[in-house]
This record gives structure tokens, sequence and C-alpha cells, in this order.
């Protein structure tokens, strides 16, 4: 037994010195680093001690947890959040400053006065309103450097997109159809006539902006083919497209047709009337009635225009078209894409017109909610038929937007509450003045 530990410590030794030798020659080689990597390759491995390479990989949560152990923490122990609540840093959840003491009152953070825009605001604060974020990005101001321009036709190197012509603003009937929504980047108009190209799965697309009869027309062509696909947004023919050649991916409407690009902006900034420009910069949160009646004084000011100008030619002469809509409107739970179905649909003729089962007919429009109502009550042949009808039309029909027939709560719940109000069962727009008066959000297609 002597003997083996005799010669367990001689190998001991002689490992050490040859170890010892081959690092003196590391030395002399000027290899210290690897001197230092071999040490470290004999030394007991620290589960910390990768923590800062660049070239380990991440490591697994359960790895997490016992690296955690080993440093004397607990596996569900996190570490602490990288930036604070703004309530922590001070600031009540509408964004004013916590007041220090009982007699100050909260400061509004932005820089606004009176609700009013000053001519040189910061980018930062051209998305709030009462110090409240709006979703997108701060739209270019002609203000804060009136000395450029920006005029088509020009290309966008950072979409690809070439803009041929701008088009004109529409200041005719439905004209709040011809904006873009509030949640997209920038809050801008639809220009009718506006011109842009684009080369993408090989081939050179024409994209274009007609004026519909509620609401702009955007047109993708092919222009090697002339066929053309059609749609009431910007990404709707973009989908077709991509439907028609069986491709699994989509495409951003708003981006291809170049609404995403502040150049962009910056050029149909110089077609908008002072009113217009002001719903641009705070992304129509300053819409008056006269915004909704149509905007514009007729003419593009741009960047040259006074900010004190108010907007002479506002509509104050609506189509019938548009005060049927605004009729059916008033039926609590309908809104303004449901209205202009029923205004323009010619599935009730059956029931107001003696002759409207005969073939040849071609059918007409309803002229307002009293015939509706006179659909419910007295349409049809035989008692009850029109109700029927007419609920039916409300529940399937496909002149109906899509995502308004998806909605579970349409066929549930409020196609029921417009049949009731349209039998007289329940007044018409009871619960829509109910929340009126109280303040209570309601949602409605």
């Amino acid at each position: 037994m002597a003997t083996s530990d005799a010669r367990m410590n001689e190998y001991e030794a002689e490992r050490e010195r040859r170890i010892a030798a081959n690092k003196e020659r590391m030395r002399a080689l000027g290899l210290g680093a690897g001197s230092h990597a071999f040490d470290s390759a004999l030394a007991p491995m620290d589960p910390n001690a990768l923590e800062g390479s660049s070239n380990k990989r991440p490591r697994k949560r359960y790895e997490r947890a016992a690296a955690a152990q080993l440093n004397g923490g607990s596996a569900g122990q996190r570490s602490a959040p990288a930036r604070e609540s703004r309530r922590l840093r001070g600031y009540r959840a509408d964004l004013r400053e916590i007041a220090p003491g009982p007699g100050d009152k909260a400061r509004p953070i932005d820089d606004t006065t009176d609700g009013q825009i000053q001519p040189h605001h910061h980018p930062s604060n051209a998305v709030e309103r009462d110090g409240a974020k709006r979703r997108g990005i701060a739209f270019p101001d002609p203000r804060d450097d009136p000395n450029s321009t920006v005029s088509a036709p020009f290309t966008l190197a950072s979409l690809r997109v070439s803009v041929l012509d701008l088009g004109a603003i529409h200041r005719g009937p439905f004209p709040q159809n011809y904006w873009s929504s509030r949640g997209c980047i920038y809050h801008h108009p639809f220009p009718v006539g506006y011109r842009a190209r684009k080369t993408h799965f090989g081939r050179e697309w024409e994209m274009r902006i007609d004026a519909g009869e509620c609401g702009p027309s955007f047109v993708v062509t092919d222009v090697a083919t002339g066929e053309s696909h059609a749609g009431d947004s910007p990404t709707q023919p973009w989908t077709k497209v991509c439907v028609k050649k069986g491709l699994g991916t989509r495409i951003s409407g708003p981006q291809f047709f170049g609404f995403s690009d502040p150049v962009t902006m910056r050029a149909l900034s110089t077609l908008c009337s002072p009113s217009e420009l002001r719903r641009c910069l705070t992304k129509g949160d300053d819409d008056g009635d006269g915004c909704r009646r149509g905007c514009g004084d007729g003419t593009g000011t741009g960047a040259d225009s006074d900010a004190g100008i108010t907007d002479s030619n506002a509509r104050d002469d609506p189509t019938p078209l548009e005060l049927a809509v605004k009729e059916f409107q008033q039926l609590d739970g309908i809104g303004e894409k449901t209205a202009i179905a029923l205004a323009t649909t010619v599935a009730f003729s059956h029931l107001i017109e003696p002759n409207g089962t005969s073939p040849s007919y071609e059918g007409r429009r309803l002229a307002g909610l009293a015939e509706l109502v006179a659909c419910v009550g007295e349409g049809g042949q035989k008692p009850g038929e029109g109700e029927a009808f007419v609920k039916w039309w409300l529940t399937a029909s496909p002149e109906l937007p899509a995502a308004t027939t998806r909605w579970p709560a349409w066929s549930a719940r409020i196609v029921p509450k417009a049949m009731d109000q349209l039998a007289g069962r329940v007044e018409i727009g009871a619960g829509r003045n109910e929340r009126r008066r109280s303040g209570r959000g309601h949602g409605e297609l």
C-alpha cells in the first residue's frame, strides 16, 4: 500500500514538473495568452465566468435558475426592471406631473395653449392631446422648414416607389372617408388622382386612387397585362394580387402606395388647407363638424398658409345619399359602414314597390329610415314577411362589410336590438342617446 502511494506521488510530481516546463516554453515563445488559457482549463469552472462573453449561447431557463442558486439567489428571483413606471417617476395616468404639495395643481407636459398648436412645436408633440400619446409618427410640419418643397414626380428611396402624381384632396360627398385611420402611421388624406408605380414580383405595378360613390377606390394594375384589382383600402387590392398568384404572403398597402414615408406626407401637406393640415398634425383629434362635412377651403395652401385663415367653403349641402346614411345611423348599434350598405342596396325593392318582384325591375334604394321602418311593419305580401327579410339581410347579406357579419355580437346582440327599434318595440336611438348623456362609449359597425 505504501509503495502504491509513493508511485502516485511520483506520478503527480512528474505531471506538475511537465506542466511547469510546458508553461515555461510557452512563455519563452511569447504565448502568454495560451498559458493563461491552459491555466483556466485546469481551474474549476465558474458558472458566471462567461457572463460577458459575446460568443456564448443564450442560457436556458434551468441554467439561469442554477446560476442564480449558486450566486445565493432563488430560482424565481428576477432582476430589477430596466425602466421605472411613469407612476414611480412622478406622473399620473394622464401624463401630468404629480403635484408636490396639496395646494399645487398638476402641470400638463404638452406645450399647447388653449388647444392651439404653436407655430414651431416639437415633432413629438404632434400626436399628443392633453398629454396623451397617439399611435403613429408625428406628421412632418411644413412650417418647421418653409423653404423646402416636394412636388411630383419623385422616387422614395426607402420604399422604391415612384410617385407620379399627387392628385387632389376630395372635398365632395363623404369627405371623412377619404382620410386614413387615426391608427395608421400618419393621419393623412387620400387624394383622388394619386398615382404611383412599384416593381414587385418581377413585374411593374401602377397604383392609383379613384373617387367612389361613398369613399375612395384603390386600384392596383399590372402594367404589362393591364389586369386590375380594386378595394376600399390600400391593402385590399394588393391582397387580391397575392391571392391571385397563390402566394402565402401579405403586403402592406400603405407602404406600397408610399404613404408610410415622410417625404410623401411632406408633399401631401402642400395640398392641404389650414384646417386639413391641422388635422394631419393632431391625428384628427381636433375634427369638428366642419371637418366631418368637408374640411377645406377649396385650395391647397400647405406651408404658405396662414394658420388663422378659416375654411370658407365647408360643405353645407349634403347629398340625398349622405342624408339617408345619417338617418340610418340614428339606429342604436348601426355605424357608418352598415348605414352606407343600407342606403345603397336595392334588396328591399320588393317590399316597397308593387312591381318590385318583376324580373325587369332594376330596383331602387331606400330614401331613408322611414321606408326601412315601413318595410319591417308593412312590407311583403304576408304578415311578418318584411320583418323576417330585413332581419335576414342584416344578419347574412353579402352587401354588408365582412368584419360586421363575422363579429359574434352582431347577430347575437346588435341585430335584435336594431329590429326592436325598427318594429317600434324600442324607441329609435334610445340606447345611443342614453350612452351619449352618460358619456359611456359604445361599439357599432
